[in-house]
């Protein structure tokens, strides 16, 4: 296995990757990983996105993915690990985009990120020369894909970890659909730990509202809720006030300032959320 104790091995300065996992930090399991990174590449410059994904949540990973991996520097590997069937029939896969490499299982956690910044090449990871041996049935993290990905960081080409693949777990986020022609209808697709509750509704959506309207004008209905025009901050409502705004994703968020949205509702994913032309009376 490659290491870093050919001077011609060694990574660029710079050079990242980067740890997505559910596995929480109490466990063994990210250490593990770690430990696996660094013995073959001690310079590798490990940055933790989060180990706080939901247990077994692989669309709230790949979500997680896709809003976080497009801010890092180019060549940077992002490894995420979200793999409620390690051990099953699902595959590892690697894949190559414009500026990133991905590492992980073929469930779909990858597939957001890495189809947003153009996917250049995929490939089943198979060949044993870079996994550790023997590898565990239930901790592909540490004993295949940390080692990947720390081959993948020293620049080992892609298509040594196996053969292609023209097809992988794609995940298909739901899109919002207009309803009527003042109506456009989105969903809750994330709840952050502040209890804001992210839907798939972008500004760009409103356009199917057939009518120019501005923030103000507008009305946001959930969980039988009606709130009266979308806002910049949370500070454009006193303490405790549902509000509609326009979140760091760009994408619409209901919140309460210096609240908690989602216990308040008893909203989830997938609850329903219209938006509309016009003010509610």
């Amino acid at each position: 296995m490659t290491n870093c104790a050919n001077p011609e091995s060694q990574p660029r300065p710079g050079r990242i990757i980067t740890l997505t996992t559910d596995f929480g930090l109490r466990d063994s399991y990210v250490a593990a990983m770690k430990g696996v990174i660094l013995s073959i590449c001690h310079d590798a410059n490990l940055v933790d996105l989060t180990h706080e994904i939901p247990s077994h949540d692989v669309f709230e990973g790949a979500v997680f993915l896709r809003d976080c991996a497009h801010l890092y520097p180019p060549g940077t590997v992002h490894l995420a690990v979200v793999d409620p069937g390690v051990g099953g029939t699902r595959g590892g896969i690697c894949i190559k985009s414009r500026h990133y490499t991905f590492v992980g299982p073929d469930n779909g956690l990858l597939s957001l990120a890495a189809n947003d910044d153009g996917v250049i090449e995929a490939r089943s990871i198979e060949n044993e020369d870079f996994l550790r041996n023997p590898a565990s049935d239930t901790f592909h993290g540490r004993d295949i894909f940390a080692p990947v990905a720390a081959h993948a960081l020293l620049g080992v080409p892609i298509e040594r970890f196996g053969p292609e693949v023209t097809r992988f777990e794609t995940l298909t986020p739901s899109e919002p659909e207009c309803v009527s022609a003042s109506m456009v209808q989105g969903e809750i697709v994330r709840i952050d730990r502040f209890g804001n509750l992210v839907t798939n509704i972008a500004r760009e959506h409103l356009g199917q509202l057939g009518r120019s309207t501005v923030d103000a004008d507008l009305s946001v209905e959930i969980e039988g809720r009606s709130i009266n025009g979308i806002h910049t901050c949370y500070e454009d409502e006193p303490p405790g006030t549902l509000l509609a705004l326009w979140g760091s994703s760009g994408a619409l968020e209901v919140s309460i300032n210096q609240g908690d949205a989602a216990t308040t509702l008893g909203a989830q994913r997938h609850t329903v959320v219209r938006v509309s032309a016009g003010r509610q009376v």
